[in-house]
């Protein structure tokens, strides 16, 4: 018997087999306006949603979301709900609900500029490092397209020097995976685009089993290198 098996880790960008989440733009522009912390980078008007938080005052603190976005693969910690934004965004956790993933941290991302190839990892002086080597199953970066789904921003790239790749999405989800630790993505700036950054704990087997189900739904649509 020849046992097969699947290099998912090659996958740079797959669309997720789940519903398309359906938010009022507007309403989500709205909020971010008026409750934004900020960003440690400047690129990003930014909305926390969830975290490994001490408090609901750390949503608003963009320092204190950042000490909460460095523990979002630790096995323990509380993590906490954006109180005030669950239930006008509920659409959006309630999709978390529905990932492999025992999710422990995220939020809304509106760009401010274009955003430069990049991993999402601690990067110190430009320099990124593999702060959690321990976390090797990818792809498991999870996003959330919330608007502009039929414009082509977002991309990926085999190499920091190879061309950018972009990612086009199916009709029927706004859902997808990158592979957060091989592959750089970054995106080119559109007007309040908006999509969700999301970390958290694999489940493998509901992994395994999503990942080929959306692979073999979208195949036209992955992005291998």
């Amino acid at each position: 018997m020849v046992i097969v098996i699947h290099n998912y880790n090659r996958i740079a960008y797959v669309p997720i087999d789940l519903p398309f989440v359906k938010v009022d733009l507007d309403l989500v522009n709205l909020v971010i306006d008026n409750l934004s912390p900020g960003h440690h980078d400047g690129i990003w008007d930014t909305l926390p949603l969830l975290g490994r938080v001490p408090n609901q005052r750390a949503f608003k603190d963009s320092a204190e979301f950042e000490v909460a976005w460095e523990k979002r693969y630790d096995k323990d910690g509380e993590v906490l709900l954006n109180e005030s934004v669950y239930d006008i965004l509920k659409p959006i956790f309630d999709q978390f609900e529905k990932l492999p993933l025992y999710v422990t941290h995220a939020q809304i991302l509106r760009a401010t500029r274009d955003v430069p190839k990049h991993h999402d990892m601690k990067h110190v002086k430009g320099k990124f490092i593999n702060d959690r080597p321990d976390i090797t199953y990818d792809p498991n970066g999870f996003k959330i397209m919330l608007s502009h789904v039929d414009t082509e921003s977002f991309f990926v790239s085999e190499t920091f020097d190879s061309d950018k790749v972009y990612i086009k999405l199916p009709s029927s989800t706004n859902t997808f995976a990158i592979n957060e630790k091989i592959f750089p993505h970054g995106s080119d700036y559109i007007k309040d685009k908006c999509v969700v950054s999301i970390f958290g704990l694999v489940k493998e087997n509901e992994m395994d089993s999503l990942l080929e189900r959306s692979e073999n739904k979208f195949k036209e649509y992955v992005i291998r290198f």
